[in-house]
C-alpha cells in the first residue's frame, strides 16, 4: 500500500473512530446519571428506614411507660389505704383511660388538644410516681405541687377583687330553679359592671367546681 492509499485508509476510518468515541461518552454520561439517580433513591430509602426506627423506638417507649404509670397506680391503690375518696376514685379513673386517650378539656378550646394531652400526661405520671416515693417521702406529692405552683406563679395574674365562693351557694339554688347563667350573674354578680359572656362564664365555671365538690361530701 502506498502512501496515498495509507492516507485514504486513514480519512474513511477516522470519522467511524470518532463517532464510537462520542457514543462511548454518551454511554459513560447516561450511567452516571444513573448512578446519582440510584443513589438519591438510596438515601431516601436509607431515611424512610431510620424514621421508622426512631419511631418504633419511640412507641415502645411510650408502651413502657404507660405500662409503668399503670403498675405504679395498682400499687398505690393496694398499698395506701390513707388513698381514699376523691384521691381513690381519680386513681381508678386515671388507670381505666391509660395515658393514650386522655379527652380534650371543654373548658380551654383555645388550647391545642395536643398541648392539654400532653399536659394531662405530665401531670399524671408525676403525681402516680409521687404516690409511689410516699413509703419513704410521706410529702412527696405536696412536694410536687409545690414545685408546680412555683413554675405558675409568675404568669398567674392578678386576682379578682370578688369573691365568687360567697355567692356560689345561692346561685346554685337558683340554677336548681332553672335560672340561666345570665339571670344568675345579674342577680348575684358582686361586681360592678357589666355581666358580659367573660362574667357569666366565670360564674357557670366557679358553679360547676361548686356542684362537684358538693356532691362528693
Amino acid at each position: 500500500m502506498n502512501t496515498e492509499q495509507k492516507e485514504k485508509a486513514f480519512h474513511e476510518h477516522a470519522p467511524k473512530e470518532r463517532g464510537a468515541s462520542m457514543r462511548k461518552s454518551s454511554t459513560h454520561d447516561v450511567t452516571k446519571e444513573e448512578s446519582e439517580e440510584l443513589e438519591q433513591q438510596y438515601q431516601k430509602l436509607r431515611q424512610a428506614a431510620f424514621a421508622r426506627r426512631a419511631k418504633g423506638a419511640s412507641k415502645r417507649a411510650k408502651n413502657a411507660l404507660e405500662n409503668t404509670y399503670r403498675f405504679k397506680i395498682l400499687v398505690a391503690l393496694k398499698q395506701h389505704p390513707a388513698i381514699r375518696g376523691r384521691a381513690r376514685r381519680a386513681l381508678t379513673e386515671w388507670y381505666r383511660e391509660g395515658l393514650k386517650a386522655l379527652p380534650p378539656n371543654p373548658d380551654l378550646p383555645w388550647l391545642q388538644e395536643k398541648i392539654w394531652t400532653a399536659l394531662s400526661q405530665s401531670v399524671r405520671v408525676a403525681t402516680v410516681f409521687a404516690l409511689a416515693e410516699t413509703d419513704q417521702r410521706p410529702d412527696a406529692v405536696h412536694e410536687l405541687y409545690k414545685e408546680i405552683r412555683k413554675l405558675l406563679q409568675p404568669f398567674r395574674g392578678r386576682p379578682t377583687s370578688s369573691d365568687l365562693s360567697k355567692i356560689l351557694p345561692e346561685a346554685l339554688r337558683l340554677r336548681a330553679q332553672e335560672f340561666s347563667f345570665g339571670e344568675i350573674a345579674r342577680r348575684l354578680c358582686p361586681e360592678k359592671h357589666k355581666h358580659n359572656k367573660a362574667c357569666t362564664d366565670r360564674i357557670r365555671l366557679a358553679l360547676g367546681e361548686y356542684s362537684k365538690t358538693s356532691r362528693e361530701k
